[in-house]
Order: C-alpha cells, then structure tokens, then sequence
C-alpha cells in the first residue's frame, strides 16, 4: 500500500487521549495492518480526534483461519507442497501466499509478538524495521491492539519470474486498549483502502517486500463499504 511515510510508531496511551487529531499510522499499519491486513487478521487504520462513540458496524469477516488458531498462523506443510517454494506461482497461488503473510503480521500485531513475522520478509524489505518498532512501541505504551478488516477483493496484477504484484481492496478499523480492557482509542474511523503489495522470490522462497496504500476513502458513520 506509497502512502505518507511516518517513523513515528503508534501514539503511547497518553497520545491516543489527547484531544487533537492523531497523525496517521505508518504504512505497515496502513496495508496491513492491510495489511489491513485482518481478513480473519488485517489492519488498516487511519484515526480521527474526537468521537468517542463506537465505530460504524461494517461487514467484516471474522473467521479465523485454521492451523495454530492462538497464532492465527496455518500449520506448517512440507517444503516440496510450500507454495512460497515454487518458481512461479499461479494467481491463486499468490493469493494464498499472501493471506499466509497477512495472518502473520496481524497475529504479530495482536500478540504484540516479532517472534511470528519470521521468514515472512524479504533481507531489504522496508516493512519489517517499522513492524518491530511499533510492536516494541505497543510493548513500551502496554497497549493491545484489537483491528477489524475485511479483503473486498484480492489479485495478481503484475508476475516475473522473481516478483509479484497484488492489488487488494480492504476494508479496516481498529481500536486500542489498556491492559486493563479500558478502550484508550481517541477518534475512530475506517478506511476502504486499495493496496498494492509485492512479493519477491530470494533464495528459493516467496516472501513479502512491501504493501503500500495506492488510493484512501474514509467511511463515514451509516456510509456502504
């Protein structure tokens, strides 16, 4: 998903109760999180300052996927059946490969967990650095992380032999609480983002490089997805 870059991390606790808007998550958290990414895990999320009230209801799937459920990460298979593990791969393939990302880096996030995003990017991914500050933020800020999303749409838009390219349309929300359960969440909003992700083939394997947010709608209260 190039939206604005942002170094920043997540906002602390006292941040998220500030009054005055909260300045946009990073790109990982804006793909992902697509990212948004929880389609049974994705995160997407962009707040506004002010409302307290809960978010508008959207259509989200909530279905986990099967595997090491706690995780939210499918059950290993042998390397000769990884998909990752093939030359090229098919649309569905991709597709698959990807969701399998998409489930590691939100459990990560919901876990606030680095430990479950290995093998999961490429050596020079500009993902992975800002994905570790902002669990290691969420640790510090003892703040958890609850994300809604749901993958309108999902599919291979460009292949080579050493790169692919995904374009996902995904609907996203999510919200902060204190270790406590005290919803410490200023602002909520969700967003209907379209996201370009890339997967990259090195040394054998299919792995992710980068999601970016290509085009930003936010949903307002009442508005259809």
């Amino acid at each position: 998903m190039e939206q604005p870059q942002n170094n920043s991390g997540l906002n602390s606790r006292d941040q998220h109760r500030e009054p005055s808007p909260a300045p946009p998550l990073s790109p990982v958290q804006g793909f992902l999180l697509c990212l948004a990414l929880l389609v049974g895990a994705g995160l997407v999320i962009h707040f506004t300052a002010g409302s307290t009230a809960p978010p508008a209801p959207l259509n989200l799937d909530k279905s986990e996927p099967g595997g090491a459920e706690r995780a939210g990460i499918p059950e290993a298979k042998s390397k000769d059946k990884e998909p990752n593990r093939k030359s090229t791969l098919s649309n569905q393939e991709a597709v698959a490969t990807f969701r399998h990302f998409e489930r590691r880096i939100a459990a990560a996030y919901r876990r606030r967990n680095p430990d479950l995003v290995r093998d999961t990017f490429t050596s020079d991914s500009p993902m992975e650095p800002r994905l570790l500050k902002e669990i290691r933020q969420l640790r510090k800020d003892n703040v958890l992380i609850k994300p809604r999303s749901a993958t309108k749409s999902l599919s291979m838009a460009d292949k080579s032999r050493r790169r692919i390219e995904l374009l996902q349309v995904v609907v996203s929300a999510y919200r902060f609480f204190d270790e406590s359960g005290e919803n410490v969440t200023v602002g909520r909003a969700a967003n209907r983002d379209v996201v370009k992700s890339v997967l990259r083939r090195e040394n054998g394997r299919w792995l992710l490089h980068n999601s970016v947010v290509v085009r930003r709608r936010e949903i307002k209260p009442g508005e259809s997805t």
